[in-house]
């Protein structure tokens, strides 16, 4: 049976996608919240995410707000709008109206 991939390199460019300083970083915690980010929402998505602002972690992304704007990002990214069909008839809807114009009386007699 194959094993479920990992992410890794992915998980480490989101790392290092929303981060500025990594040189004080403890990196082996940021891979547990990305790893758990990564089990929540696809891969694809959060490597296109971008950054809110200047994050000292991302741990940011755990808080309410931050899954609010993953989750509105993920809205935002999944959507594809309803194709419309148009339908295009050959049978005529409604009646026809007569728009000649009697200019004045006497054309108005001689009808």
């Amino acid at each position: 049976m194959p094993k479920k991939p990992t992410y890794f390199k992915e998980r480490k460019q989101f790392i290092e996608n929303m981060i500025d300083d990594l040189s004080n970083l403890p990196f082996a915690r940021e891979q547990k919240i990305a790893k758990d980010l990564f089990s929540k929402y696809p891969a694809e998505f959060l490597v296109s995410v971008k950054k809110p602002f200047s994050l000292n972690s991302i741990a940011w992304f755990l808080t309410e707000e931050g899954s609010q704007y993953l989750d509105k990002n993920y809205k935002i990214w999944t959507y594809k709008p309803e194709e419309k069909t148009i339908v295009e008839g050959t049978e005529k809807v409604g009646y026809t109206y007569n728009n000649k114009s009697i200019k004045n009386f006497r054309d108005f007699l001689d009808e």
